[in-house]
């Protein structure tokens, strides 16, 4: 099977909303100018960028301050994730009644995608709204064949960080799940409890299987004489054992091997589960070999373990 190529580059637009309230909190942090609220939505439009290997750009559309009637401490029982209708599904819908021409644009722009920013007591997550969403034009400007929804949302708290906000878009954007991982290996990957690295501020990427899912990596087909050097970062192993898939992927070096001048490459082995969830194997330092080792035969020992 020959590697395969994807050079296509895909645009989402993201309506992000600041919301006050006139009872308690009437001010919103992530507004604040200091914090520069443009500079960090670049900086996750860029990180993004990075990591899909180009292949996924960002555009934020950042909206002033919606100010809702209500404290928004009443929408926060359980982080805002507690029963109707004290949860932030309330919330998304008093801000889709409460929204105004320019939002309501915005959010056809978007295609429904919408990161409320909030201050109380929130936890960031990505819900659904309910009942199937809620239309974005008014009734009397929609046509059967073109309705324009918003039916999930992602809210975080007015003190977010990179980590924090890239999990939650992965949710919303590309419907990636959380990973529930051992804890030796969580670290890795942005959806298991990689978002938290360094506070935050730079989070783990995406494991390989949703990279791979998203078209971001090329696939390489592991076969017999593959050396261990033809996986990069732009690239996946790809193999199928008895009716079984895994994935190998190349993540950075741990170091240099002095006698040969080369980098010992630290590789992350998967197995795919049921409905295409990783289920990481083993992270394994190459730390002998030649630029021709074989990369079947560095991983197989793992596979025949499981």
């Amino acid at each position: 099977m020959a590697p395969s190529s994807s050079s296509s580059s895909d645009t989402y637009t993201i309506v992000v909303l600041p919301v006050v309230d006139d009872c308690k909190h009437t001010q919103n942090a992530f507004c604040d100018p200091e914090n520069d609220p443009k500079r960090f939505l670049k900086d996750a439009s860029d990180w993004f960028e990075k990591i899909s290997s180009n292949r996924c750009r960002l555009d934020f559309i950042l909206l002033s301050a919606l100010t809702v009637p209500q404290n928004l401490n009443a929408f926060s029982i359980g982080g805002g994730m507690g029963p109707p209708p004290h949860n932030s599904q309330s919330l998304a819908e008093c801000v889709l009644l409460l929204a105004d021409d320019l939002l309501l644009k915005s959010l056809i722009q978007a295609s429904g995608n919408l990161v409320i920013v909030s201050p109380g007591r929130f936890k960031p997550h990505t819900w659904h709204i309910p009942n199937g969403g809620k239309p974005i034009r008014p009734e009397e400007e929609r046509r059967i064949e073109c309705k324009a929804m918003c039916r999930r949302y992602t809210l975080v708290p007015e003190k977010t960080n990179l980590g924090m906000l890239a999990h939650e878009l992965g949710h919303l954007l590309f419907s990636w799940p959380d990973l529930k991982w051992p804890r030796a290996y969580a670290k890795e990957c942005l959806m298991a409890e990689g978002a938290s690295n360094d506070s935050g501020d730079n989070p783990a990427e995406p494991c390989a299987p949703l990279l791979h899912r998203q078209g971001w990596r090329d696939e390489l087909a592991i076969e017999r004489n593959t050396p261990v050097h033809a996986l990069n970062r732009n690239n996946i192993g790809v193999l199928d054992r008895d009716g079984k898939k895994y994935i190998v992927e190349y993540r950075d070096e741990s170091g240099i091997d002095a006698k040969i001048r080369q980098e010992k490459p630290r590789l992350l082995v998967y197995k795919l589960e049921a409905g295409g969830y990783p289920k990481i194997i083993a992270i394994k330092h190459i730390e002998r070999h030649t630029a021709e080792r074989k990369l079947l035969g560095v991983v197989a020992p793992f596979l025949r373990r499981f």
